[in-house]
């Protein structure tokens, strides 16, 4: 491996530090370099606070000029919550920036490049750019589509149920592999289910196993069946959730979702051109990304009309011979059952996690 390589790994392991913490922003990791030598690391902690490229020169061990800086993703070139990065690494008087990828946003896209070459600054661009792509696939896509990044989540038993013949889904999983779900809550969105999961586990839907933020809820209700008793609504005023119901709906469904701070989305049918309106206005409250957690008639649904971005299922090792199966496949999946451009398999104890990416941005 090349020292650029090194480096740029090195920015991309901290670039992975801000991912849940910073949506909507890109996570971003960056290092400078200097005689063969790191001076200075950082990452973009926080939504508000200072980028990766600021952390790195306010960290570093000595003076950064005429160093060179490794960077994730093209620097900011604007004002927003923090002045232009491209500002302060001219001001330090950086010699070179090495960046992974190009900032996806069309109002930003080679803008900064250009700055910094134009005040005499040397750029390369391209370093272990997919490997950048891969840690920010939902700013990417909400920033060129305006629809969040959408993965499907489920665990099953070996033989391929998502409960047992009563219905009981619980502890399918072992406690690690539900660890992990916790952990991926905590960096997602929002988290999604159907109505039908809601009734029968009456669930929270919240961050327990690991520390971080809770994500939004989203309840898929056309049906308008969400009542007072459930925890879902009884915790609404201190955890962001919406609904996305029918346009026609009753008043007492209406003041049960004002007084508890639930937002309604209403749709006219479960149509594709209904359901991305839905994600496009989920989009532009800066929902980047949705892990939607079941049950298997909803993530049916969005599979169906191509919705899905990855699919991450955990296969216990217990077998229940009968049950609810995960999903009822569209026929065109089954004529084309090649949908996966990358698979991965990892054991976790004697769980084992299947991830696949269906679409790639």
């Amino acid at each position: 491996m090349n020292d650029e390589n090194r480096y740029m790994l090195r920015a991309l392991e901290l670039a992975k530090q801000g991912i849940g913490k910073v949506s909507p922003n890109p996570a971003v990791g960056a290092v400078i370099v200097k005689n063969n030598k790191i001076i200075g690391e950082g990452f973009h902690n926080y939504l508000g606070g200072k980028h990766a490229e600021v952390e790195a020169i306010e960290n570093a061990m000595q003076s950064v000029e005429n160093s060179t800086m490794f960077v994730t993703l093209e620097p900011c070139n604007h004002y927003g919550k923090t002045p232009p990065c491209t500002e302060r690494i001219i001001k330090e008087k950086i010699k070179k920036v090495i960046i992974a990828m190009e900032d996806p946003n069309p109002q930003m896209f080679g803008k900064s490049i250009k700055i910094l070459q134009e005040n005499g600054i040397e750029v390369k661009s391209g370093i272990l750019g997919s490997e950048a792509r891969k840690i920010n696939q939902p700013y990417i896509k909400a920033t060129q589509f305006k629809l969040p990044y959408i993965v499907l989540k489920s665990a099953l038993s070996l033989d391929g149920f998502i409960a047992d013949s009563n219905g009981d889904s619980k502890w399918i999983s072992n406690a690690k592999s539900r660890k992990l779900i916790h952990k991926w809550r905590a960096e997602y969105d929002a988290i999604m289910v159907g109505i039908g999961t809601v009734l029968k586990d009456d669930p929270m839907l919240n961050v327990r196993e690991v520390s971080g933020k809770a994500p939004t809820r989203i309840i898929y209700d056309p049906s308008a069946s969400l009542t007072y008793n459930l925890q879902i609504v009884k915790t609404a005023n201190a955890i962001k959730t919406i609904v996305i119901t029918n346009k026609i709906v009753s008043q007492e469904y209406e003041k049960m979702c004002e007084v508890n701070e639930i937002e309604i989305l209403k749709m006219g049918n479960n149509s594709k051109k209904e359901l991305q309106k839905i994600f496009k206005i989920l989009a532009q409250k800066n929902i980047q990304s949705v892990m939607v957690e079941g049950g298997g008639k909803l993530q049916s649904l969005l599979l169906a009309n191509d919705l899905v971005d990855r699919i991450d299922l955990f296969y216990s090792s217990k077998i229940f011979g009968d049950g609810i199966p995960m999903m009822k496949f569209p026929q065109k999946l089954v004529e084309h059952s090649e949908i996966f451009k990358e698979t991965k398999w990892e054991i976790i104890d004697d769980n084992v996690l299947f991830s696949g990416v269906v679409n790639e941005y």
